[in-house]
């Protein structure tokens, strides 16, 4: 299963998964290098070992189709406070026409990773892969070699969001799809959220 993946990744970096930042593309090769090494975890591996991996490595995800969903769908999902900051994800990319960001404080970025990578890609550089590394797990170079999208929440130092920032994700998507949204949330000295 581990040469599906690759398949994938040769697929994406080949339409699209290029783009952005030139770092990005080292970062997404050496992810999924690391990912072809390691393989996925099995119950040898001792922080697996009472985790069965094997039906997710035995199976043969496809890659999450683009959907839009109806706001009404959405409902079940909702906490009711319109005032806060609210991203939603279908498949794993941002539908901005289901999110809303109100004004938020100097300085504080939400929105999609996606988005992020083009606006702010030196403050992406030195967050991205610095926290769930590609080494640490399978799934994480995988997810860092297949993401697309993803939330990006970032506070400066000695500022403060009062809102929570709800982040919502949904999938049209059968059992048989997956979506490697890729999250970071920076939250600087001194500052809260």
């Amino acid at each position: 299963m581990i040469e599906t993946y690759r398949r994938q990744f040769e697929s994406f970096t080949a339409n699209g998964g290029r783009e952005g930042p030139s770092w990005l593309p080292a970062l997404r090769r050496v992810a999924m290098d690391q990912f072809t090494r390691a393989g996925f975890p099995t119950s040898r591996d001792e922080e697996w070992r009472f985790t069965p991996v094997s039906p997710i490595a035995q199976a043969a995800f496809e890659p999450a189709l683009p959907a839009t969903v109806a706001p009404s769908a959405l409902t079940p999902f909702l906490f009711g406070h319109v005032e806060w900051p609210q991203l939603v994800f279908v498949n794993g990319k941002l539908a901005p026409e289901l999110s809303s960001v109100p004004e938020l404080p100097s300085g504080v970025l939400v929105g999609g990773l996606a988005c992020a990578l083009t606006l702010h890609p030196a403050l992406l550089e030195r967050h991205l892969s610095r926290y769930a590394r590609p080494e640490t797990t399978a799934f994480a170079a995988l997810n860092m070699a297949l993401m697309r999208d993803g939330a990006f929440v970032y506070v400066p130092a000695n500022t403060v969001l009062e809102l929570p920032v709800h982040l919502l994700f949904v999938t049209t998507a059968g059992s048989a799809a997956a979506a490697y949204p890729r999250n970071l949330i920076v939250v600087e000295r001194g500052a809260r959220a």
